[in-house]
Protein backbone atom coordinates (compact mmCIF):
# COMPACT_ATOMS: atom_id res chain seq x y z
CA UNK A 1 0.00 0.00 0.00
CA UNK A 2 1.42 3.17 -1.16
CA UNK A 3 2.19 6.08 2.49
CA UNK A 4 -0.56 8.49 2.51
CA UNK A 5 0.70 11.88 2.86
CA UNK A 6 1.26 13.30 6.34
CA UNK A 7 -2.07 16.00 6.26
CA UNK A 8 -4.47 15.94 8.72
CA UNK A 9 -6.97 16.08 5.93
CA UNK A 10 -6.23 12.81 4.59
CA UNK A 11 -6.85 10.89 7.95
CA UNK A 12 -9.02 8.31 6.99
CA UNK A 13 -6.55 6.73 4.73
CA UNK A 14 -3.51 7.51 6.59
CA UNK A 15 -4.27 6.04 9.61
CA UNK A 16 -5.53 3.01 7.41
CA UNK A 17 -2.41 2.50 6.57
CA UNK A 18 -0.59 2.77 9.98
CA UNK A 19 -3.67 0.47 11.71
CA UNK A 20 -2.66 -2.47 8.79
CA UNK A 21 1.12 -1.82 8.42
CA UNK A 22 3.37 -3.86 10.69
CA UNK A 23 6.60 -2.95 11.93
CA UNK A 24 9.20 -4.34 10.32
CA UNK A 25 10.64 -6.74 12.43
CA UNK A 26 14.03 -6.89 11.24
CA UNK A 27 14.36 -3.32 10.98
CA UNK A 28 13.24 -3.07 14.29
CA UNK A 29 15.77 -5.11 15.89
CA UNK A 30 18.03 -3.48 14.28
CA UNK A 31 17.07 0.06 15.18
CA UNK A 32 16.31 -0.75 18.97
CA UNK A 33 19.87 -2.34 19.21
CA UNK A 34 21.36 1.16 17.52
CA UNK A 35 19.46 3.74 19.39
CA UNK A 36 20.74 1.61 22.41
CA UNK A 37 24.45 2.15 21.59
CA UNK A 38 23.78 5.84 21.02
CA UNK A 39 21.55 6.29 23.82
CA UNK A 40 21.88 5.01 27.38
CA UNK A 41 19.54 6.15 29.94
CA UNK A 42 19.37 4.92 33.44
CA UNK A 43 16.68 3.04 34.22
CA UNK A 44 14.29 2.79 37.63
CA UNK A 45 11.85 0.83 38.76
CA UNK A 46 8.78 1.39 41.47
CA UNK A 47 9.07 -1.69 43.58
CA UNK A 48 8.16 -5.05 42.92
CA UNK A 49 7.41 -3.31 38.87
CA UNK A 50 9.87 -5.06 36.67
CA UNK A 51 8.81 -8.42 38.16
CA UNK A 52 5.37 -7.52 37.74
CA UNK A 53 5.95 -6.78 33.93
CA UNK A 54 7.99 -9.10 33.20
CA UNK A 55 5.22 -11.46 34.55
CA UNK A 56 2.58 -9.74 32.11
CA UNK A 57 4.50 -9.59 29.54
CA UNK A 58 5.03 -13.30 29.60
CA UNK A 59 2.05 -13.74 29.04
CA UNK A 60 1.56 -12.57 26.10
CA UNK A 61 -0.29 -9.75 27.36
CA UNK A 62 0.47 -5.41 26.27
CA UNK A 63 1.79 -2.88 27.58
CA UNK A 64 1.00 1.01 27.36
CA UNK A 65 3.21 3.36 28.70
CA UNK A 66 2.45 7.02 29.13
CA UNK A 67 5.26 8.89 29.18
CA UNK A 68 6.68 12.52 30.33
CA UNK A 69 7.58 15.16 27.25
CA UNK A 70 9.98 17.64 27.44
CA UNK A 71 12.47 16.93 24.79
CA UNK A 72 12.29 16.01 20.98
CA UNK A 73 14.71 13.04 22.45
CA UNK A 74 12.28 11.80 24.45
CA UNK A 75 10.45 9.65 21.47
CA UNK A 76 13.40 7.49 20.76
CA UNK A 77 13.62 6.50 24.54
CA UNK A 78 10.74 3.67 24.62
CA UNK A 79 12.72 2.03 21.66
CA UNK A 80 15.69 2.18 23.59
CA UNK A 81 13.43 1.20 27.05
CA UNK A 82 12.71 -2.09 25.05
CA UNK A 83 16.16 -2.84 24.72
CA UNK A 84 17.82 -2.07 27.72
CA UNK A 85 15.20 -3.60 29.87
CA UNK A 86 15.25 -7.73 29.43
CA UNK A 87 11.63 -7.87 30.86
CA UNK A 88 10.18 -5.43 27.93
CA UNK A 89 12.77 -6.76 25.28
CA UNK A 90 9.64 -10.27 23.67
CA UNK A 91 7.75 -6.79 22.31
CA UNK A 92 10.21 -5.55 20.16
CA UNK A 93 9.01 -5.26 16.59
CA UNK A 94 5.70 -5.61 18.18
CA UNK A 95 5.28 -2.15 19.62
CA UNK A 96 3.79 1.06 17.96
CA UNK A 97 5.36 4.68 18.91
CA UNK A 98 2.59 7.52 18.88
CA UNK A 99 5.42 10.59 17.75
CA UNK A 100 4.53 13.64 16.66
CA UNK A 101 4.00 13.90 12.61
CA UNK A 102 6.11 16.46 12.18
CA UNK A 103 9.24 13.75 12.66
CA UNK A 104 7.45 11.77 9.22
CA UNK A 105 7.85 14.71 6.95
CA UNK A 106 11.57 13.89 5.79
CA UNK A 107 10.65 10.98 3.71
CA UNK A 108 14.22 8.72 4.97
CA UNK A 109 12.95 9.70 8.60
CA UNK A 110 9.52 8.71 7.87
CA UNK A 111 10.71 5.44 6.58
CA UNK A 112 13.05 4.52 9.13
CA UNK A 113 10.20 5.37 11.98
CA UNK A 114 7.62 3.52 9.71
CA UNK A 115 10.11 0.33 9.90
CA UNK A 116 10.18 0.42 13.96
CA UNK A 117 6.66 0.82 13.76
CA UNK A 118 5.98 4.50 14.80
CA UNK A 119 2.21 5.97 14.18
CA UNK A 120 2.02 10.12 13.67
CA UNK A 121 0.08 12.35 15.75
CA UNK A 122 -1.01 16.00 15.01
CA UNK A 123 -0.92 18.32 17.51
CA UNK A 124 -3.03 21.08 17.59
CA UNK A 125 -0.49 23.84 18.21
CA UNK A 126 1.36 22.43 15.12
CA UNK A 127 -1.45 22.50 12.60
CA UNK A 128 -0.05 25.02 10.35
CA UNK A 129 2.87 23.06 9.41
CA UNK A 130 0.40 20.49 7.98
CA UNK A 131 -2.59 23.01 6.26
CA UNK A 132 -3.18 25.61 8.68
CA UNK A 133 -6.56 24.43 9.69
CA UNK A 134 -8.26 21.95 12.17
CA UNK A 135 -9.89 18.57 10.44
CA UNK A 136 -12.41 16.99 11.96
CA UNK A 137 -12.34 13.40 12.69
CA UNK A 138 -8.86 13.17 13.24
CA UNK A 139 -8.38 11.64 17.13
CA UNK A 140 -11.11 8.94 16.50
CA UNK A 141 -9.37 8.17 13.25
CA UNK A 142 -5.89 7.59 15.64
CA UNK A 143 -7.87 5.91 17.92
CA UNK A 144 -9.22 3.73 15.49
CA UNK A 145 -5.89 2.68 15.07
CA UNK A 146 -4.35 2.19 17.52
CA UNK A 147 -7.46 -0.37 18.81
CA UNK A 148 -6.55 -2.01 15.60
CA UNK A 149 -2.81 -2.33 16.78
CA UNK A 150 -4.25 -3.34 20.24
CA UNK A 151 -5.77 -5.98 18.97
CA UNK A 152 -3.05 -7.52 17.16
CA UNK A 153 -0.97 -7.66 20.17
CA UNK A 154 0.74 -4.45 19.87
CA UNK A 155 1.96 -2.70 22.90
CA UNK A 156 1.59 1.44 22.85
CA UNK A 157 3.65 4.08 23.98
CA UNK A 158 2.35 7.49 24.22
CA UNK A 159 2.22 11.23 25.43
CA UNK A 160 -0.33 12.16 26.45
CA UNK A 161 0.51 15.65 27.35
CA UNK A 162 0.02 16.49 23.36
CA UNK A 163 3.06 18.01 23.10
CA UNK A 164 6.50 19.71 24.32
CA UNK A 165 6.70 21.05 28.12
CA UNK A 166 10.40 22.16 28.41
CA UNK A 167 10.02 24.68 30.65
CA UNK A 168 8.25 22.89 32.75
CA UNK A 169 10.18 19.30 33.37
CA UNK A 170 8.67 18.42 37.07
CA UNK A 171 5.25 19.32 36.18
CA UNK A 172 2.78 17.06 34.34
CA UNK A 173 0.58 19.31 31.96
CA UNK A 174 -3.04 18.38 30.59
CA UNK A 175 -3.57 15.31 29.44
CA UNK A 176 -5.25 14.13 26.19
CA UNK A 177 -8.44 11.71 26.49
CA UNK A 178 -8.21 9.74 23.51
CA UNK A 179 -5.37 7.33 24.38
CA UNK A 180 -6.40 7.17 28.38
CA UNK A 181 -10.00 5.81 27.07
CA UNK A 182 -7.43 2.73 25.58
CA UNK A 183 -7.17 2.10 29.02
CA UNK A 184 -10.44 2.47 30.25
CA UNK A 185 -12.85 0.57 27.51
CA UNK A 186 -12.94 -2.04 24.92
CA UNK A 187 -12.68 -5.96 25.09
CA UNK A 188 -8.59 -6.11 25.51
CA UNK A 189 -8.61 -3.09 28.48
CA UNK A 190 -8.34 -5.24 30.92
CA UNK A 191 -5.23 -7.09 29.19
CA UNK A 192 -3.11 -3.90 28.89
CA UNK A 193 -1.16 -2.81 31.73
CA UNK A 194 -0.76 0.70 31.72
CA UNK A 195 2.86 2.04 32.93
CA UNK A 196 4.03 5.85 33.73
CA UNK A 197 7.32 6.58 32.52
CA UNK A 198 8.82 9.72 33.82
CA UNK A 199 11.56 10.82 32.04
CA UNK A 200 14.51 13.85 33.58
CA UNK A 201 17.65 15.04 32.06
CA UNK A 202 20.94 15.88 32.97
CA UNK A 203 23.96 17.38 31.14
CA UNK A 204 26.64 14.85 31.10
CA UNK A 205 30.39 15.74 31.80
CA UNK A 206 31.36 14.67 28.60
CA UNK A 207 30.20 16.46 25.34
CA UNK A 208 27.77 18.26 27.74
CA UNK A 209 25.08 15.72 26.10
CA UNK A 210 21.92 14.96 28.11
CA UNK A 211 21.77 12.30 29.84
CA UNK A 212 17.99 10.72 30.57
CA UNK A 213 16.76 8.90 33.44
CA UNK A 214 13.61 6.87 33.41
CA UNK A 215 11.51 5.53 35.96
CA UNK A 216 8.88 3.04 35.62
CA UNK A 217 5.61 3.03 37.67
CA UNK A 218 2.74 0.53 36.76
CA UNK A 219 -0.54 2.05 36.83
CA UNK A 220 -3.55 1.18 38.80
CA UNK A 221 -6.48 -0.07 36.82
CA UNK A 222 -8.90 2.03 35.22
CA UNK A 223 -10.85 -0.24 33.53
CA UNK A 224 -14.65 0.87 33.01
CA UNK A 225 -14.03 4.10 34.80
CA UNK A 226 -14.94 7.94 33.89
CA UNK A 227 -12.70 9.22 31.78
CA UNK A 228 -11.78 12.48 33.71
CA UNK A 229 -11.13 10.09 36.93
CA UNK A 230 -9.00 7.64 34.99
CA UNK A 231 -7.10 10.69 33.28
CA UNK A 232 -6.40 11.97 37.11
CA UNK A 233 -5.32 7.83 38.24
CA UNK A 234 -2.94 8.34 35.47
CA UNK A 235 -1.75 11.70 35.60
CA UNK A 236 -1.13 11.27 39.53
CA UNK A 237 1.28 8.20 38.36
CA UNK A 238 2.93 10.32 35.79
CA UNK A 239 3.63 12.93 38.38
CA UNK A 240 5.05 10.44 40.81
CA UNK A 241 7.12 8.76 38.03
CA UNK A 242 8.62 12.27 36.42
CA UNK A 243 9.43 13.11 40.45
CA UNK A 244 11.46 9.93 41.08
CA UNK A 245 13.21 10.29 37.76
CA UNK A 246 14.31 13.64 38.44
CA UNK A 247 15.06 13.03 42.15
CA UNK A 248 17.58 9.80 40.11
CA UNK A 249 19.49 12.03 37.77
CA UNK A 250 20.58 14.70 40.31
Amino acid sequence: MKRPPIKPAEHVRLYDYYKNRLPNEKLAKFGHSLLSKVIKPTITWEDNAREQVAEHVKEGKQVLMFAKHSRKLDVLLPAVLLKQEPALQPLIGNARILAHAGLFKNRLARRLFDGLGAIPVFRASKIDAFGGKQVSGVTESLLDATRACISKRQSIATFPEGGLQPNNPDIVGNLGKAMIRLAVEGETADELLPLAIGIAYKKSRILRIPQATLHITPIDSVVGMPIEDASEVVKSAMVHATLMARGSST
